[in-house]
């Protein structure tokens, strides 16, 4: 697994990131990404996973370092969590999250796409964003 995952290039990944890109684009919106997080090494080693670990932490890293090469090439905003920004009992796995890490995480999104939206607005490529009606509201 090592051995592969050092050697081979994610390709099918990056073709499939290219793809949305491009259809995001194309549908005139502004594409935005997020790297994949990664939980940390003690919490992979302690998984079903921890046998392959080193391949998963190669295969991981090159994924991320593809995301943000293509937002470099594409002159894009690549939104990367820090490391320390979840708890690693917040990992269900090597990469999927538990419902506190995915509230971390869509509160880190919004966070950093509130100023992408804000100049965008101001530039006039936004439409103005309302804030969502509670349930069962009228409109």
């Amino acid at each position: 697994c090592l051995s592969n995952a050092q050697t081979q290039r994610p390709e099918g990944f990056e073709r499939n990131l290219e793809l949305l890109v491009r259809t995001v684009k194309h549908d005139g919106a502004v594409p935005v990404l997020f790297p994949p997080v990664w939980a940390p090494a003690e919490t992979v080693r302690r998984s079903g996973y921890g046998r392959y670990y080193d391949a998963m932490a190669v295969a991981f890293q090159k994924s991320r370092d593809l995301v943000n090469a293509l937002a470099g090439r594409e002159g894009l905003i690549s939104v990367n969590m820090p490391d320390d920004a979840l708890k690693p009992s917040m990992f269900v796995d090597f990469c999927h999250l538990s419902l506190a890490g995915e509230t971390i995480k869509a509160r880190y999104v919004a966070d950093a796409l509130l100023p992408v939206v804000e100049q965008l607005k101001a530039s006039g490529r936004f439409a103005e964003v309302r804030p969502p009606r509670p349930a069962g509201a009228t409109p």
